[in-house]
């Protein structure tokens, strides 16, 4: 599961061989993105990328809550999401995500070696959402079995993509169900934070800070 992630940076470069081929994204730093929030994605729209704010938790009409994590692993099996991977896939930047050790409940941040941003695979549709003034458009997240480095803390991690796949997750429908069944390669690196981060109103640098 990942329930909580961070996109500390301002701006971001996504370099893809889709159109327009180079996409900078201007943002603002978040330090504790929770669900039901707004937060920044790259969808396709007319065969092009295109970045977007979309609400993390998706919304079926079946489902009493958003479903912010859909299983890579079965996705493709799964009715409810059958319209999302078909025509909805994106990318979601991130530049580490958080997970809670058991039975302590420490809270993890895994991010890379260098600090640098990475992708998450995600699928976005639109939902009627209660007390919304219209269809919501929102995206969940795909997780998989998680790594070397994530495992001793949970056995679930994001989808992490490499550079080589997101142009095919975004538009290459036959190659994103392999990645699915790909694992992670992505190599990570783990460090205490507070529990700041388990309260979605708390949202500035301290969330990212080391604890000893």
């Amino acid at each position: 599961m990942c329930g909580r992630y961070s996109l500390t940076k301002k701006e971001l470069r996504l370099i893809s061989h889709l159109p327009p081929g180079q996409l900078r994204l201007h943002l603002h730093a978040r330090f504790n993105i929770a669900p039901t929030q707004n937060a920044p994605v790259v969808v396709m729209e007319g065969g092009q990328m295109e970045p977007k704010e979309l609400r993390w938790g998706l919304q079926p009409a079946w489902s009493a809550s958003p479903i912010i994590n859909a299983k890579a692993e079965t996705l493709p099996e799964k009715p409810a999401f059958r319209r999302a991977f078909s025509r909805g896939r994106c990318l979601v930047p991130a530049d580490g995500f958080y997970e809670w050790r058991q039975p302590d409940k420490t809270p993890f941040r895994f991010v890379a070696p260098e600090g640098e941003a990475f992708w998450f695979a995600g699928i976005w549709d639109e939902a009627t959402v209660k007390n919304a003034a219209g269809p919501v458009a929102a995206f969940a997240i795909l997780t998989t079995g998680a790594s070397a480095e994530v495992r001793p803390i949970h056995a679930r991690m994001p989808l992490i993509l490499t550079p080589d796949d997101y142009g095919a997750w975004l538009a290459d429908t036959a190659r994103a169900e392999e990645i699915l069944r790909t694992p992670c390669a992505a190599r990570l690196l783990a460090y205490p934070v507070s529990n700041l981060v388990n309260s979605s109103r708390n949202e500035d640098p301290r969330c990212v800070e080391p604890q000893n």
